[in-house]
């Protein structure tokens, strides 16, 4: 469990929050529990789930969390305050993603 918000995972995550961040990784965070399903159902590149446990309480979460698990997606758990550093939510789901962008004309 990441509990330190130095981390290389979270100060990326930080960065994400950003426009240049976003273009420079070509990546985008994505927080929710219905935006990180609705990214795994469209078939999106998910880079990496990161979830706070003391603040995830939905079954459904739960079981979107070990489907993407099954299909070889990393999942890093933070603590709930380093969540809430990078989070851009008054009161986090304790769920986000980094998702790859993909552009079409």
């Amino acid at each position: 469990m990441i509990t330190s918000t130095t981390n290389p995972l979270i100060k990326r995550l930080r960065a994400l929050r950003t426009r240049k961040g976003r273009d420079e990784a070509g990546a985008s965070l994505v927080e929710g529990i219905r935006l990180v399903a609705a990214a795994a159902e469209s078939g999106a590149i998910l880079e990496s789930i990161i979830i706070a446990p003391d603040r995830l309480t939905s079954l459904f979460a739960r079981d979107l969390i070990a489907t993407q698990a099954a299909r070889d997606i990393p999942i890093a758990e933070v603590s709930a305050a380093v969540f809430e550093s990078f989070s851009g939510k008054e009161n986090p789901q304790g769920i986000a993603a980094i998702v790859r962008q993909s552009w079409t004309p």
